[in-house]
């Protein structure tokens, strides 16, 4: 069995140098034999754009690293509600940034972090990811609204990186009106994350679109178990990739439930199978 070292809470983020933005930084796992020709695997964690931390993912990185893969799990910034702390979300000084990074405030207050700053966080993730280990394999991996993120980079022009060689959404989020349909009670969580103009969920879904130029392949992973996200949501995605002749493999027969699935090995090697059949 291999030994795996982890750095953590690296900053990701163009910001002062004497700020620290816990919302905005990574862990690096890495077998302690670690060269420089091992692929590198980002993971983006789920939890409905509100909840969530790379912390809570430690097992799923050392499970991969044993593998032979650089993991790295990146935090980004959350929704928060108004009663919440915001001392993690500021550190601009002035009004100009603040406004640039965020969609709007309340009475002057902090910014409400909604759609995109998920996905341009996670981007900068990319960023200082492929800095770091130029020249390597990346491939981006996430988990319900983090196969939402990453899967925008891979499809919607605005947000699409070089680079990268492959996407993997697990029990992803990626039509957001049938999300709606099917669970009219994710309407909160989905209105903190989209504002409540309905016009915008359509927008910000994965499907009805003219999609960026794409030759890297993506997997799409479920348990029929999942007790949060049903099979349309996969189904939905697959038929519309289908539509412009994009390639896209479903591995529909996994089992755990919707945070569970995440722990178990057949996931893992449904990862680690991907990545090594790209090298």
């Amino acid at each position: 069995m291999l030994s795996i070292s982890a750095i953590k809470d690296l900053d990701y983020s163009p910001k002062p140098l004497d700020s620290r933005d816990p919302e905005r930084e990574l862990d690096i796992y890495s077998p302690s034999t670690n060269n420089e020709s091992l692929p590198v695997i980002l993971f983006v964690h789920g939890g409905a754009w509100r909840t969530g931390d790379k912390s809570e993912h430690m097992q799923l990185a050392e499970r991969l690293s044993q593998q032979g893969f650089v993991v790295v799990v990146n935090n980004y910034r959350l929704r928060k509600e108004k009663n919440e702390s915001w001392n993690n979300c500021l550190y601009f000084t002035d009004t100009e940034n603040i406004n640039r990074l965020s969609h709007k405030s309340e009475n002057n207050g902090p910014p409400i972090i909604q759609h995109p700053s998920h996905i341009k966080d996670t981007m900068d993730a990319v960023r200082y990811i492929q800095s770091r280990y130029e020249g390597r394999k990346l491939f981006l991996v996430g988990h319900s609204a983090g196969a939402h993120i990453i899967l925008s980079i891979a499809l919607k022009p605005e947000f699409q990186l070089p680079g990268i060689d492959g996407y993997i959404g697990v029990e992803g989020i990626y039509d957001i009106p049938l999300l709606l349909k099917t669970f009219p009670d994710y309407l909160d969580f989905i209105q903190q994350a989209f504002t409540d103009n309905q016009a915008e969920y359509s927008k910000a879904s994965l499907i009805g679109f003219t999609p960026a130029p794409i030759h890297s392949p993506i997997a799409l992973l479920y348990s029929p178990e999942d007790e949060l996200i049903d099979p349309g949501q996969h189904e939905s995605i697959y038929s519309w990739l289908k539509f412009h002749d994009i390639v896209a493999t479903v591995k529909a027969n996994l089992h755990g439930k919707h945070d569970e699935c995440l722990t178990t090995s057949e996931m893992t090697d449904a990862i680690g199978d991907f990545v090594r059949n790209q090298l």
